[in-house]
């Protein structure tokens, strides 16, 4: 079927009747998915896992938009079965297939099929598209990442609940294209802080003192021990890292905070 057939199958002209009711079945179509979405779906993650139930909140959403759409284009006296059966139907969609839209729609799809991520899975996302910016200081990288819950994938992106509370949504196509770090199976991840004492500081003193105060912190785990060294100098002073396990993913701000806050105290810059 060649393209310049594709005007065929529409009709002539929209009689009002038509419009008027398509605009109706368009309206409750809507709202009978709004509700479903509202408290069916609420109500069924309260009996089957998360990620089961976004799965099938996935396809119930992609099947009734499908079949409102197909509802609307039949009520316009738009030729549906030559549209689905077609070649043009099929090349066109292949041909928006990179576009925003479908790439976000068959990506939520293949997050779901291969299990990429799931709802109550904890991540990093790292994607080139919202990097964030490298730190002169200190001297070292830093993961341009965004870490949180997912709490729902739909048809067009993924929602992460950062730490903080934020809500981010990330596009599904820029998901499949991301970098991401899964946390579901591990309870802590190491840490490293890094901060510049003086020279006239000792550092053999530093790391005892440390080593006694980090022995006492309940959010680190004591195994493996904390590894505190040094790791850069310069002519007034020298950088100091210490490496260590958290027991919590959650509590990294805590230890950090802890940390620092000891340092601070011994008149550390």
């Amino acid at each position: 079927m060649n393209l310049l057939l594709f005007p065929k199958m529409l009709p002539k002209s929209f009689s009002l009747n038509s419009i008027i009711a398509a605009s109706v079945v368009l309206l409750i179509g809507y709202l009978v998915i709004h509700v479903m979405q509202k408290y069916f779906f609420k109500a069924l993650s309260r009996h089957i896992s998360e990620d089961k139930a976004g799965l099938i909140k996935f396809i119930t959403r992609f099947a009734l938009f499908s079949i409102l759409i197909l509802l609307i284009l039949s009520i316009l006296g738009i030729n549906v079965s030559n549209i689905i059966f077609g070649a043009t139907f099929l090349g066109a969609i292949i041909g928006l297939a990179s576009q925003s839209l479908l790439a976000n729609l068959f990506a939520g799809f293949m997050i779901f099929v291969t299990k990429l991520v799931k709802i109550g899975d904890r991540i990093t996302l790292v994607t080139w598209q919202w990097s964030l910016q490298v730190p002169t200081y200190p001297h070292e990288a830093i993961k341009p990442g965004y870490t949180g819950t997912i709490k729902d994938i739909n048809l067009y992106y993924t929602t992460l609940e950062e730490d903080n509370g934020l809500i981010l949504k990330a596009s599904n196509s820029i998901l499949m294209q991301a970098l991401i770090t899964d946390y579901s199976e591990v309870q802590g991840r190491q840490l490293r802080i890094r901060f510049e004492m003086p020279r006239t500081d000792p550092f053999e003193q530093l790391k005892k003192e440390l080593e006694d105060f980090l022995s006492n912190l309940d959010l680190i785990e004591q195994t493996p021990p904390p590894l505190i060294k040094i790791v850069d100098l310069s002519l007034n002073s020298y950088s100091v890292a210490v490496e260590i396990y958290t027991r919590q993913m959650k509590n990294e701000e805590e230890v950090k905070n802890a940390v620092l806050s000891f340092c601070s105290k011994r008149g550390l810059k």
